[in-house]
Formats: structure tokens, C-alpha cells, sequence
């Protein structure tokens, strides 16, 4: 089930609301427990039982080294052999020629699950009981794809409730906005760029994908966070504007901003991170940048866009790229960070190389222009120049400046978007497959 579509916008989601509401305090997290459970269950029931199996597992290890400290090493080495095994069985046999169907939301829930081991490890309290610790890991809003939540959290949230109405239909009214109205006609460019075969139409393509892999993400993360508000839970926030970056280091402080901890947290850090002798960490930093590739699935071409980035990041650490870059003009700087940003999404968005290449053809060495590049040109000139400008913080300090217009444009947006949901059918978000 979607977050944009018309049975979770008119039917589960009012209910839950309501049904949480009604509930005593004391029993809130029950309804949100059953209510994340029925959820996985009209997204992906035939995993359903993978989901609670991976919660009791991990519940229980965690408990015994909690109250056995002595047993807390291999309680936390008994977990990641679990969650690393299920995550490897899913997702990545298909290296082996053996194909696995994906469960929904396995990559967030066991990294979920592993940050949880690792805290209680380091002597965290965790959770109570088991439906705290099961409402913590299944809670619907963030289980299929994000944010990664640390138990630490949303803690105390689990106890005692930090309901913000008005903000949580703002923010997940925004978010539906970013998907329907601006991430699907992106995708829609991104295909029929490419599909002109002309230098144009390919740059356009790329373009549109990397407006919509930002709208899609950051939208299905907005309405995640809009709903924990609703539901008394503030979740950590997983974009910072990664466009407006001026080199790629910040650019993944600002992207998928709860991968990027995690990774920094659970295996860069423990690995020795930047204290350490320049081989050791350059070592760590190919490793963390090979799996956060690979955790986006069984492709070579994932691997490639880690290393990508394992590269770009090593170069801009050399004392030659760091005097260069401090001479050139922060528009200059931004320009070059984006269009290395591209390319990497060039990498990301090709299933193999074969077609890697040739879109890189089509970039660089077919012909310029034809009639179809240039009307879509006249047609989508002024959509592009739109996601760019919202790509940057600029229209949201107008839109919290002029408050007398929040409500109004809220309010447009989500009827826009709700006739969209009603208009086309079925509307994956892209990280659903990850």
C-alpha cells in the first residue's frame, strides 16, 4: 500500500488516526503495532512473517544481553549474523543467479534492528517490552522506506506522545505534492529524454531523474515525518537541499542524511574511521562506500556508483583539489558538484553497462537535436527550471515568512495531488525496491 494512493489517503489512514485517538494512552502503541502490521500486511503480505520473525529475533537476543551482560558480545554478533544473513538471502543471491523475491522495506527495518543490537551493546536501556520494541521497528510511517530511526529516537516518544497536527499535514502534504505533482512527470522526462536519442533529449533525461529520485525520496520522507508527527513521534530528517551542495562531501551530509550516519556510526567509526594511518582509512572509506552501493541492491551498477563516489570523495581530500576548489566561486563550485551528482545518477539509473553506455553515447556522441529534443525542450524548459528553484531553500523561508498563505497553498497543493493519485493509477515510489 502507498502512501499516494486513494485506499491509504481515504481509508487506512483516516482509521488509524481515528483508532489512535480513541485509544488510551497507555495502549497507543498497541494500536500502532497492529496497525503497522496490518499495513505490511496490504503492502506485502507474503513476507509478513519474515517482518515479525526478524522483530522476535531480534527482541530476544537483545533482551538476554541486556540482563546477562557477560553475554552482550555474542548477543550483538547472534544478531548481525541474522539480520546480515536475511538481508544477504532477500537481496543478494541474485549475484549467484538465484532470484529471491524482495520483501518490502527489508533494508530499512534490519538496518533498524542492527543500529538497535549495537546501541543496547554499548549499554542502552532499549525497549521495555516486546510491542514497544515491535511498534518501534514496524511503525508504518518509516518501515517501507525510511527514514532509519534509532531507537534512541523516539524513545521517550514511545512513552509519552509529541502530537503536532498542524505541522504533520503541512509536511505530509508537501511530501505527497513532491511526489505526485513534481517526481512522476520527472520520471516521465527522464524516459522520453533519453528516448530522442539526441545530445538534448539525453541531457534533459538526466536531468528529470535527478529532480525525480529528489522528489520521490525526499517526498515519501516528508510524509513519513508528517505522519510521526500526527502520531506524536519526531523522526530525524533525511534531506538538507543535496543540490545546492559545493562539493560531494556535503552532498552526503545532505542526502539520505540517516543512511550516511549510519553507515558513519555502526562501521566507519568502528573501523578506526579518520584515526587511523591514511591506508587504513582509505581502506574504510572503500569499504563504506562499496556496501552503502551494494545496500541498494544486487547490481554491478550499485557498486560502481559507490565507488563513484568512493573516488570523488578521495580526490576532493588531496591537497591540490582542496587549493583549487578554495579559489573558484561558490556558483562555480556548486555547478561542478552537481554535474559530478548527474553522473552519478547516470550510474545509479542503468540497470547494466550496456546501457550505461549507451546513454553516455547519447550524451556525448550522437546527434545534437531533432524535432522531439526540442519540443520537449519548449515543454518541460519551465517544469525543470521549477524543481530547480524548489530544490533550494528559498521557497520554503517564503512559504514559513508569509504564515496567512501556509494554509491556503497547503490546501491547493493536496487537492492537486489528490487528483493526480485519482488520475493515474499506481505510483511506486523508486526506493521501494532498494
Amino acid at each position: 500500500m502507498l502512501f499516494c494512493s486513494s485506499l491509504f489517503l481515504f481509508g487506512f489512514l483516516p482509521i488509524t488516526l481515528v483508532l489512535y485517538k480513541i485509544t488510551p494512552s497507555r495502549a497507543k502503541n498497541y494500536t500502532l503495532l497492529a496497525s503497522s502490521i496490518a499495513f505490511y500486511a496490504m503492502t506485502d503480505i507474503s513476507h509478513l512473517w519474515l517482518l515479525l520473525l526478524t522483530v522476535a529475533v531480534n527482541y530476544i537476543l537483545c533482551r538476554i544481553g541486556a540482563r546477562y551482560p557477560k553475554s552482550a558480545r555474542a548477543m550483538l554478533s547472534l544478531c548481525l549474523i541474522y539480520d546480515i544473513s536475511v538481508l544477504f538471502i532477500f537481496k543478494y543471491l541474485g549475484f549467484f543467479g538465484i532470484e529471491v523475491a524482495l520483501p518490502v522495506g527489508i533494508s530499512f527495518y534490519t538496518f533498524q534492528c542492527i543500529s538497535y543490537a549495537k546501541d543496547v551493546y554499548d549499554g542502552d536501556r532499549g525497549a521495555k517490552n516486546l510491542p514497544e520494541f515491535s511498534a518501534y521497528i514496524t511503525m508504518f510511517p518509516q518501515l517501507i522506506a525510511g527514514p532509519i530511526v534509532k531507537y534512541s529516537d523516539i524513545d521517550e516518544q514511545l512513552r509519552v506522545k509529541n502530537y503536532q497536527i498542524t505541522d504533520g499535514v503541512m509536511r505530509f502534504s508537501l511530501g505527497l505534492g513532491k511526489k505526485m505533482i513534481l517526481a512522476n512527470y520527472a520520471g516521465e522526462l527522464f524516459i522520453r529524454g533519453f528516448s530522442t536519442e539526441t545530445a538534448l533529449g539525453g541531457w534533459i533525461g538526466i536531468l528529470g531523474y535527478a529532480f525525480q529520485i529528489y522528489f520521490d525520496f525526499s517526498g515519501y520522507s516528508d510524509m513519513a515525518i508528517g505522519l510521526g508527527k500526527l502520531l506524536g513521534f519526531d523522526f530525524p530528517e533525511n534531506f538538507n537541499y543535496p543540490y545546492i551542495s559545493k562539493s560531494i562531501k556535503e552532498f552526503w551530509k545532505r542526502w539520505h542524511i540517516t543512511l550516511s550516519s549510519f553507515f558513519r556510526d555502526y562501521l566507519y567509526i568502528p573501523l578506526g574511521g579518520s584515526r587511523c594511518s591514511r591506508l587504513r582509512n582509505t581502506l574504510n572509506l572503500l569499504l563504506v562506500w562499496s556496501l552503502t552501493g551494494l545496500w541498494h541492491g544486487a547490481s554491478l551498477n550499485f557498486l560502481l556508483w559507490g565507488l563513484y563516489f568512493f573516488l570523488l570523495l578521495s580526490i576532493e581530500r588531496t591537497p591540490l583539489y582542496k587549493k583549487t576548489a578554495e579559489r573558484l566561486p561558490v556558483f562555480a563550485r556548486r555547478t561542478v558538484t552537481f554535474i559530478l551528482i548527474l553522473f552519478g545518477w547516470l550510474i545509479f539509473a542503468s540497470e547494466d553497462m550496456g546501457l550505461f553506455g549507451e546513454r553516455l553515447r547519447i550524451l556525448f556522441l550522437s546527434q545534437a537535436v531533432s524535432p522531439e529534443s526540442l519540443w520537449l525542450l519548449l515543454t518541460g524548459a519551465v517544469f525543470l527550471l521549477l524543481c530547480a528553484i524548489l530544490s533550494t531553500p528559498y521557497p520554503m523561508r517564503l512559504f514559513n515568512r508569509y504564515k496567512r498563505l501556509r494554509a491556503p497553498a497547503v490546501i491547493a497543493i493536496f487537492i492537486i495531488s489528490v487528483a493526480y493519485v485519482g488520475s493515474s493509477g499506481y505510483n511506486p515510489f523508486l526506493y521501494f525496491r532498494f
